[in-house]
């Protein structure tokens, strides 16, 4: 991701506005509408909704970060899984 322009002071906002509960729900509506999107077959998939989809889930994912204070948890899962994928590629060449 280009910078930190995930604006933490509105995703708080929106935490504490519309409730941690309404807000994983809204992240798993997100997802839903995301695999809706790319499970179209391929000459039907509209590139921009699936930008839009893919920011809205971004947005929820960093929601739910919060949420379950977990930021550096998922940071360490990544890095690990990157690595892992990797050495998977790395050891079928």
């Amino acid at each position: 991701m280009k910078g930190d322009f995930m604006n933490k002071e509105i995703l708080n906002k929106a935490i504490e506005y519309y409730g941690k509960e309404n807000q994983i729900n809204k992240a798993k509506e997100e997802l839903v509408e995301l695999l809706n999107e790319i499970t179209l077959e391929a000459n039907w998939i509209k590139k921009e909704r699936v930008i839009d989809e893919i920011a809205d889930v971004t947005i929820m994912i960093e929601q739910l970060k919060i949420i379950f204070c977990c930021n550096s948890m998922v940071e360490d899962r990544i890095k690990f899984k990157l690595d892992r994928l990797e050495k998977r590629i790395d050891d079928d060449k």
